[in-house]
């Protein structure tokens, strides 16, 4: 899966950078003195995901060069709600994502070693409580709220200032320039900001709320792309430059939420992004998609429904008729049996399934089993399906390979069962990045908590409000290119 990311992020770059597209670019540079973009009272977030990014280049690292500001002032109402991207807060060479909380509290995504005249893409994303700051396309920083704050305030948005609203002046001025600022009502991943920074984004698009390309040469207005018109007012007098940052256009590729091969899932989350696979299911759990992956284990498959039954929590004899059923499809497989035999016993047990769906097993856990079942016939029809040899690895149960050895410090998970709230112990990797998910029993991707520099111990899960139903899960920790896998159960 990771090749295959790589391989059409590769591809879409050679796009996106394609001299056919090419454009006039032009950026705004700010004096460090007064100079300053005046949005206006727009563009309050909430409580919602988002994603702020800009191209910069500093003159000087003079104390707290602001490139997007909204709130986090005393003069705000409510006091410090907002959210911000800087540099030299507390250290000339320092560069911050913060996120401010209604009840005045905030967090800080902070990372040391940006320069001056040196051209930089930054990107602050907010997902959930989670805060990532990423430098040139890489995740350099994280912070964790544990709430998801709701950064909303009555302070203007600026370019280049911290607007004190109604203490009537503007401080912290940007000395440099400021290219390609946007604004998204969305947390877009790693592979779409790596992709995005090095193009421009000059139409409307899904949940882009804001684009300043600075692409005019005069005049005192900066006009936003976005098709929302929420225009800037150049104050002060910033000054027209021309810029070497995303000289091509990526409106040709740039569609809702980058779906490459137009089967409804997001290219981040696609397993299978450059092959339709709309269910995404992914039989053998191993993070690439049926559609797209060679072969199929049904080891693993039998392995992960067998785990599934078990968390259903349904009468003993029914989840031991269904488990030793599953598990004797897979030892004649094995061993050579004839693929209509197996076929066949496999239909058998989607009978026994939709005899007690219902009743002895949940209508919605028969469902899932049925499909399941159904989506290994096809799989043997088509033949992908192998058996793993004698000797090799098998996957631990219920869950897609870890590739941690068993000397690797891991994590720990409480409470397990869990009614949705669930506490990591991430000790053994803090100051690491590190990438956390949750996948369901068929291996879709169903929770996205972070990926970035971890910089506490632990976090919290909070699942109450996701729409997941009762089952087991498998929550997935990658730090230095290992994977440590853990099962849980979510009974509510």
């Amino acid at each position: 899966m990771k090749k295959l990311s790589q391989l059409v992020l590769l591809i879409l770059l050679a796009l996106v950078t394609s001299p056919s597209f090419s454009q006039t670019d032009n950026c705004l540079d700010f004096d460090g003195i007064n100079d300053f973009i005046n949005i206006g009272n727009v563009h309050n977030l909430g409580t919602s995901d988002f994603t702020i990014e800009a191209w910069i280049y500093l003159e000087s690292l003079s104390t707290s060069n602001k490139i997007i500001n909204k709130g986090q002032t005393v003069a705000g109402t409510p006091s410090n709600a907002g959210y911000a991207l800087r540099t030299s807060y507390s250290n000339p060479e320092e560069i911050n994502f913060s996120v401010g909380h209604s009840d005045g509290s905030f967090i800080r995504a902070t990372y040391l070693g940006v320069a001056i005249n040196t051209w930089y893409h930054v990107a602050g994303v907010r997902n959930g409580t989670n805060i990532i700051l990423y430098l040139d396309g890489v995740a350099v920083a994280t912070a964790n709220s544990g709430v998801v704050y709701d950064v909303d305030t009555n302070i203007p948005l600026a370019i280049g200032a911290l607007h004190r609203g109604s203490y009537g002046y503007t401080s912290e001025f940007m000395d440099g320039k400021i290219d390609e600022v946007r604004i998204w009502n969305r947390a877009l991943c790693a592979e779409e900001i790596a992709l995005y920074n090095s193009c421009a984004i000059t139409t409307p698009k899904p949940n882009l709320i804001a684009v300043y390309n600075f692409n005019q040469n005069s005049g005192l207005t900066a006009t936003d792309a976005s098709g929302n018109d929420n225009n800037g007012i150049l104050t002060n007098g910033p000054v027209w430059k021309s810029s070497p940052v995303a000289p091509d256009n990526c409106d040709n590729i740039l569609e809702e939420g980058f779906d490459l091969d137009n089967d409804g899932i997001t290219y981040c989350l696609d397993n299978c992004p450059a092959t339709p696979n709309p269910t995404q299911s992914d039989l053998d759990l191993d993070g690439l998609g049926d559609a797209c992956d060679p072969s199929t284990s049904i080891n693993t498959v039998v392995d992960n429904l067998n785990n599934y039954i078990g968390g259903i929590g349904i009468h003993s004899g029914i989840e031991k008729a269904l488990t030793s059923r599953l598990s004797q499809v897979a030892i004649k497989f094995c061993r050579g049996q004839n693929p209509d035999v197996i076929i066949t016993q496999l239909n058998s047990i989607i009978h026994y399934v939709q005899h007690h769906s219902g009743g002895q097993i949940p209508e919605a856990d028969a469902d899932y089993l049925i499909a399941q079942i159904q989506a290994l016939i096809a799989a043997i029809q088509a033949g992908t399906v192998k058996c793993e040899t004698e000797g090799a690895p098998t996957p631990p149960s219920g869950v897609f390979p870890q590739t941690a050895n068993a000397e690797s410090p891991g994590f720990d998970l409480y409470p397990n069962p869990t009614t949705g709230s669930i506490t990591l112990d991430l000790q053994n990797y803090q100051e690491q990045e590190v990438s956390i998910t949750i996948h369901n029993a068929f291996g879709q991707q169903v929770f996205f908590q972070m990926e970035g520099i971890l910089k506490v111990p632990s976090i919290n899960l909070d699942l109450t409000e996701q729409p997941l139903p009762n089952g087991v899960y498998f929550l997935s920790v990658i730090a230095e290119g290992e994977r440590q896998v853990k099962q849980f159960v979510l009974a509510r």
